[in-house]
């Protein structure tokens, strides 16, 4: 711990950034995919990273749809997950498509 009461940061050995000078560490926090169901590319961020308002303490995680912009808070990262597999559930523009492609 330093002087002022914040933890030391740690030298591992492990690089901060990458090849690109992207933050690893942040690289572990997001995901983005191709949904199979809609064909729409779907993150799961922290909510740190998506500077989500901090009076919302429940909302840890979230689900984006990047094709529309669409989000969806979680309390855990299991929920977030399960919730970018079905985008239909939640993501307005996904279900306008669907309802018009039926």
């Amino acid at each position: 711990m330093t002087g002022d009461g914040f933890l030391a940061p740690v030298d591992n050995g492990a690089p901060s950034v990458d090849s690109r000078g992207q933050s690893v560490i942040l690289a572990r926090m997001t995901t983005t995919r191709r949904n199979r169901q809609t064909g729409t590319q779907v993150t799961i961020a922290s909510a740190w990273e998506c500077c989500a308002d901090e009076q919302d303490s429940e909302a840890r995680w979230f689900t984006i749809c990047e094709d529309h912009g669409d989000n969806i808070a979680h309390a855990t990262k299991r929920q977030a997950q399960w919730f970018a597999a079905s985008p239909l559930d939640w993501c307005g523009g996904c279900i306008e498509i669907a309802e018009v492609g039926s």
